[in-house]
């Protein structure tokens, strides 16, 4: 049987993309996604370039897509997207890693 998380992190997204909630290992760190689309083809080029639609938890304030420089982010590093809604756009195959802000529940202390 399948593990199903009580309270996953994706209440939405569109056919064919995978989101992973990626863990800390118990440790305190920003929270990050994994999303993959999953749109595949025989030939090389053939699964072009989409625009990916995930829906969130209501507690995620704003999301950030991660680059490792700046030149491949086109000098974007600092690009928020404020909400829950976050939209990629990303060729078959793709993944990209994405962090999240968070809303402080009360009461938590976090």
């Amino acid at each position: 049987m399948p593990y199903a998380c009580p309270n996953p992190i994706r209440k939405a997204a569109d056919d064919d993309v995978l989101v992973a909630e990626l863990g800390s290992l118990g440790r305190f760190a920003t929270p990050l996604i994994y999303v993959v689309n999953q749109r595949v083809a025989l030939q090389p080029g053939a699964a072009g370039l989409r625009t990916i639609h995930v829906r969130l938890r209501g507690d995620v304030t704003a999301t950030q897509p991660l680059e490792g420089d700046c030149a491949a982010s086109r000098c974007q590093c600092g690009l928020s997207l404020l909400g829950p809604t976050l939209s990629l756009s990303l060729p078959g195959g793709a993944g990209q890693l994405v962090a999240l802000a968070m809303a402080e529940v009360p009461g938590s202390g976090v």
